[in-house]
């Protein structure tokens, strides 16, 4: 776990929203499609459950409540517990994270 500084934060949405193929305007946008929500989830669970950043600065970041952000970090971290594909693919994304972030 690293303390992330705002900067580092960027560089998760920019990984997660490459793996998505996605932009950042959609990624904070209000749709609540599928895929933009897990995204956005995979993004509050590797910022705030893997690196402790604070919810309200990430919910404020990308346009969200903070019972949002807890609810799809939550949801992300059961995923994995039952589900081995979803567990590989999380921590696929987070190695890559974790190498621009290094």
């Amino acid at each position: 776990m690293i303390h992330l500084t705002p900067k580092q934060v960027n560089i998760i949405i920019i990984e997660v929203c490459d793996e998505f193929c996605i932009t950042e305007d959609e990624l904070i946008s209000e749709s609540k499609e599928g895929e933009l929500a897990e995204a956005r989830a995979i993004i509050f669970y590797i910022a705030v459950i893997l690196n402790s950043y604070p919810m309200r600065s990430l919910s404020r970041r990308l346009k969200r409540g903070h019972s949002n952000v807890h609810s799809m970090s939550k949801r992300v971290f059961n995923e994995i517990s039952i589900n081995k594909d979803y567990k590989i693919k999380i921590d696929r994304i987070v190695k890559l994270v974790d190498i621009k972030l290094k």
